[in-house]
């Protein structure tokens, strides 16, 4: 029978991360430790526990099968310390994840599983370069080119819609009603100015410029090389209703996301319904049982372990 976890075995913590001390809850593994850490990052500024406590339950259930997990806030957020900064996929927060890492490492656990989501995945993806005791990597909806939160509807809106399909959503009710709310009439004056370059050719930027900032990161493929260079697993996961797998799927389409994808290292899979934003719930928790079940049958789960590893003694 697998045992149950509740807050019995969850212990808050508090680390340095960069000029910052951040806030994290420690998942205790109810049953014998594998040296294996969880750690779990959530997209934008959303707070340790994730939409609709999914990061509590997911931590919970890995714990079942012997890992401790992590979740935290990131700093700025929740009970860290810091202001919030804005959230820009060229900018991830991989010094928070590097805080989080040496955390566990003081408390003995060398070995890790890096799970994110949107802007938890690039944040995972840009610190998996200098992690050491890689055993997995979950990237779940994450974004393939740079932009800051909110702006991904205006860039492609922008370059797929027609000036007549544009217009119509335009003067749309929901459209015009939006523009009661400062963030939304930001979002779409970028859409108008966006669209109008667009049209009308007069931005500054060469071609080549323009089509570049639709393309593919260098940010996202080269830490994805590195991983496939020295062998770590990896799981992609979109949902079909996303707008992030549409570009990943135009991406998987040009030859250097292709050439790394084709590696027996990386796996992906597309579950239906909307998995970015973990809006559905339902659909938000057959993800992250999808994750769970991956990782516990992760083939270097069940490996040897360095000395010192795979104790529950000094874990707070």
């Amino acid at each position: 029978m697998t045992a149950l976890v509740s807050t019995r075995q969850e212990r808050p913590l508090f680390f340095p991360a960069g000029e910052h001390t951040l806030f994290g809850i420690l998942t205790q593994p109810a049953t014998n430790p594998k040296g294996i850490a969880v750690v779990i990052l959530p997209g934008g500024t959303n707070l340790s526990m994730n939409v609709n406590g999914l990061s509590v339950r997911f931590c919970r259930r890995v714990a079942r099968h012997g890992f401790h997990a992590l979740r935290f806030d990131y700093h700025g957020v929740g009970e860290s310390s810091g202001r919030p900064d804005r959230v820009d996929l060229a900018s991830p927060f991989v010094s928070d994840l590097d805080g989080a890492l040496a955390s566990l490492r003081a408390h003995g656990i060398e070995r890790f599983v890096l799970v994110g989501s949107c802007f938890g995945a690039r944040t995972v993806l840009a610190g998996t370069p200098t992690t050491d005791g890689l055993v997995g990597v979950v990237l779940i909806s994450p974004p393939v080119r740079d932009f800051e939160m909110g702006e991904l509807e205006v860039t492609r809106m922008a370059a797929e819609l027609s000036v007549g399909d544009f217009a119509r959503r335009a003067v749309s009710a929901r459209a015009l009603s939006g523009l009661l709310k400062a963030d939304r009439r930001r979002t779409y004056y970028k859409l108008v100015r966006e669209k109008l370059r667009e049209r009308r050719g007069r931005s500054s930027e060469r071609a080549a410029d323009r089509k570049a900032r639709y393309a593919i990161s260098p940010r996202f493929l080269e830490p994805l090389r590195d991983l496939v260079s020295r062998g770590s697993p990896v799981l992609f996961i979109y949902g079909d209703g996303d707008d992030l797998w549409g570009e990943f799927q135009r991406g998987r389409a040009t030859s250097p996301l292709a050439e790394v994808l084709g590696t027996a290292t990386i796996s992906s899979t597309t579950l239906p319904g909307r998995v970015h934003g973990f809006s559905d719930s339902r659909v938000a928790d057959g993800v992250f049982d999808f994750v769970a079940d991956w990782i516990v049958e992760l083939p270097a789960v069940d490996g040897m372990q360095p000395a010192g590893q795979g104790r529950n003694e000094g874990i707070p």
